[in-house]
C-alpha cells in the first residue's frame, strides 16, 4: 500500500499510558515520516490514558490545557489563511 497526500499529523500521548503504550506513538511517528508526511509529537511524562478527559480518573487539568494549546497552535500554524 502506498500512502499519498498525508495531512500533517499531531501526536499527543501520555508516557504512562497503559491502555495505548507510548511505543505506539513512536511507531506512528516513524510510519508518517517514512511515508513522507509531516508529524509533530508531544509526550507528557507521567500522564496516563485520558489525561485530557475531564471525566476520567487520570484527568490532569494542567496537562489537558497544555495539550489543548499545542493542538490549537498546530492547527493554526498549518491551516490559518
Amino acid at each position: 500500500m502506498e500512502v499519498v497526500g498525508l495531512p500533517p499529523v499531531l501526536i499527543i500521548h501520555g508516557e504512562a499510558d497503559t491502555v495505548v503504550p507510548v511505543s505506539f506513538a513512536h511507531e506512528l511517528k516513524a510510519a508518517v515520516l517514512d511515508a513522507g508526511g509531516e508529524v509533530e509529537m508531544h509526550l507528557f511524562p507521567g500522564e496516563e490514558h485520558g489525561f485530557n478527559a475531564f471525566w476520567a480518573e487520570s484527568y490532569s487539568e494542567d496537562a489537558s490545557e497544555q495539550a489543548f494549546e499545542l493542538t490549537f497552535a498546530f492547527l493554526k500554524s498549518r491551516f490559518e489563511r
